[in-house]
């Protein structure tokens, strides 16, 4: 079972084409999941966004923050692919007031969220940032209070 994100814009946003030979950090409005996710969004225009693994296993989840109690490292593929999460929602972010993101089991997109925080685009961008679980993430420039 894979983690699955999405990211939710008023504005449209820019596609980041897969390829197979090299792996990479993409987005795509094209894709199966996303009729089953756009009710968790306020927002018109709803994208997949995938890590090297091709899905959402590689960015940073609750699990890796245990790693900060157990001396294990983060896999430097999920922060290179947080980095690049990082990068396009500050580029979203220069069109739109706010982000949504979703994070969700494969599987699990059409259940509801259990809750919704959010976060300013520099809070995304701190190395002990987790994608939490089943959750819709508001991203703005300043987190409201």
């Amino acid at each position: 079972m894979c983690y699955m994100l999405f990211l939710g814009s008023n504005r449209q946003c820019r596609a980041i084409p897969w390829h197979d030979q090299t792996p990479s950090f993409h987005v795509s409005d094209h894709d199966a999941w996303i009729p089953r996710v756009c009710q968790h969004f306020s927002k018109r225009y709803v994208y997949y966004v995938g890590s090297d693994s091709h899905c959402g296993c590689g960015f940073r989840d609750l699990a890796d923050s245990l790693s900060e109690h157990t001396g294990v490292e983060v896999e430097p593929e999920k922060a290179e692919n947080h980095r690049h999460l990082h990068e396009y929602v500050t580029e979203c972010l220069q069109n739109d007031s706010e982000i949504q993101l979703y994070f969700v089991w494969d599987g699990e997109e059409a259940e509801e969220a259990v809750a919704t925080c959010t976060f300013s685009i520099n809070q995304l961008a701190e190395s002990n940032f987790y994608l939490p679980e089943k959750t819709k993430i508001v991203v703005a420039e300043v987190a409201s209070e």
